[in-house]
């Protein structure tokens, strides 16, 4: 089991999961706006339960140094032109063969305490 903490979750690395848990509301809006913003071939699928206090997702592998050097022009550009995530290499991983956002919960539809549920 591995440990890590950003801003607004910890991330938990279990086996072949990812369990992000939401240190406070902004965490849980990151947690429910990845669950919402569906399938794509460009992300990590997220599922969010308990209101979004908990997410899960497959755990990806991370993209090494040299990789991000290759890709941060060419295809994590396009992945930003249709995801809302930040421009750094923890911000994305392997998930198979396919670079995916790992790291794309804000801005989205819930950040509004009138929109949360």
């Amino acid at each position: 089991m591995i440990l890590r903490s950003g801003a607004n979750r910890w991330t938990l690395l279990i086996g072949k999961r990812a369990l992000k848990i939401a240190r406070h509301r902004y965490g849980r809006w990151n947690n429910l706006n990845e669950a919402a913003f569906g399938p794509s071939p460009l992300v990590a699928p997220t599922r969010a339960y308990l209101r979004g206090w908990i997410a899960t997702q497959p755990r990806c592998e991370p993209v090494s140094r040299y990789e991000w050097e290759t890709l941060k022009y060419g295809y994590v550009r396009e992945i930003r032109e249709h995801v809302p995530c930040e421009r750094k290499p923890c911000s994305f991983g392997w998930l198979g063969d396919r670079l995916v956002a790992v790291d794309y919960g804000w801005p989205g539809p819930y950040g509004k305490s009138s929109q949360a549920p």
